[in-house]
């Protein structure tokens, strides 16, 4: 009896533990394992992208001008639109200044695409990143990855103070929309990094 009575005990014992192994059993992921990895690090090397191929993204018809003659370099990597994918920012000379481009690519085609900005009017053009160092004139950028855009900043030298200070309307941010696939100026972005670009 007794006997009979500790087999049903540890019969039960294993169907229970049987039950528990199955119900926490791990799930499988849906990803083939050469695919679990970060997202980011599987994405595209914007190092690799050669001056002749992001000149050739950029292109005249799109209003960028970049003097051919000197090579356009990846200057930072950065994910402004906030999508986990980071865009490349290149800079070569556009003239008598720095200009730089941002640049998006389609983690699903590879497409490379030169991303745009609307401005306070309206107006659709290319993101173009200016860094110019003059005598009376300094302008320049400062991305927001945590924002979601950038902010520019434009000043002129004060003899009074023998210092730059920001010209009025000076900061300009904008922010990315992925409704619009725009980054968009916003007043309130502006307004709030005004005070840092301006101290």
């Amino acid at each position: 009896m007794n006997k009979k009575y500790n087999i049903l005990i540890a019969a039960i014992l294993l169907v229970i533990i049987i039950i528990i192994a199955i119900k926490f059993k791990p799930k499988k992921s849906s990803l083939p394992i050469n695919e679990k990895v970060d997202k980011v690090q599987t994405l595209f090397d914007w190092k690799s992208l050669s001056s002749s191929n992001v000149m050739k993204i950029a292109g005249k018809k799109s209003g960028v001008d970049f003097y051919p003659e000197v090579a356009i370099e990846l200057s930072a990597v950065a994910d402004l639109t906030g999508d986990g994918i980071p865009e490349g920012v290149f800079t070569g000379d556009g003239g008598n200044n720095e200009l730089s481009i941002v640049l998006s690519r389609d983690s699903t085609t590879g497409s490379i695409t030169l991303l745009r900005q609307k401005d306070v009017n309206g107006i659709i053009s290319p993101v173009t990143l200016y860094s110019i160092g003059r005598a009376m004139v300094n302008e320049g950028y400062e991305l927001l990855p945590k924002d979601h855009g950038y902010y520019t900043i434009s000043k002129s030298y004060n003899k009074i103070g023998d210092t730059f200070i920001c010209n009025e309307s000076g900061v300009n941010a904008y922010i990315w929309n992925p409704s619009t696939k725009l980054f968009e100026w916003s007043s309130s972005y502006s307004e709030k990094f005004k005070t840092e670009a301006c101290k």
